[in-house]
């Protein structure tokens, strides 16, 4: 009996060795949805620059099928201070080619967001706390599309009607 995972593989490996010839990158982003001036807002609460792509498919879709306005809070900037200025660069071209619309918690991002500052640092975390409250006050979002935690097993989708 031939092994039935055979041709699946070989072509599959034929198709990586046709993508390796492909263009990167370089291509125009696509017109973006032009939501109504009341259009329902999605925000993303994006831990690191990448993660708005990540869990992309369904706030794209909120973007593209439905005309919401979607908008990546960036929390922060990456871990690595020497490349926060291009984590940013990076993070705004992403968020311009796919139509996302961007908002920085604050130069360079916040820092320091995990229980151990919630618990030893409060002062700094409260203050982490009250910039978010004041994005979520500026912002009626009616949708919190969430990135993985490391204690969860995927995405979570949060909806406040």
């Amino acid at each position: 009996m031939m092994n039935p995972y055979h041709d699946f593989v070989t072509e599959f490996a034929r198709l990586i060795d046709q993508g390796r010839t492909l263009p990167l990158g370089g291509f125009p982003p696509l017109e973006p949805p032009k939501p109504a001036a009341h259009a329902p807002t999605a925000l993303i609460f994006s831990p690191h620059p990448d993660d708005e792509v990540i869990i992309g498919a369904l706030p794209l879709r909120l973007l593209r099928e439905l005309k919401w306005n979607v908008i990546n809070v960036a929390v922060t900037q990456g871990s690595n201070p020497a490349r926060q200025p291009e984590r940013l660069r990076e993070l705004q071209a992403c968020c311009h080619y796919i139509g996302f619309g961007l908002l920085q918690t604050r130069d360079n991002g916040l820092e320091h967001i995990n229980l151990a500052t919630r618990n030893r640092q409060p002062a700094e975390w409260g203050q982490a706390v009250d910039r978010i409250a004041e994005i979520l006050g500026r912002n009626s979002a009616r949708a919190f599309p969430a990135t993985r935690s490391r204690r969860s097993s995927g995405a979570r989708w949060r909806n406040r009607t």
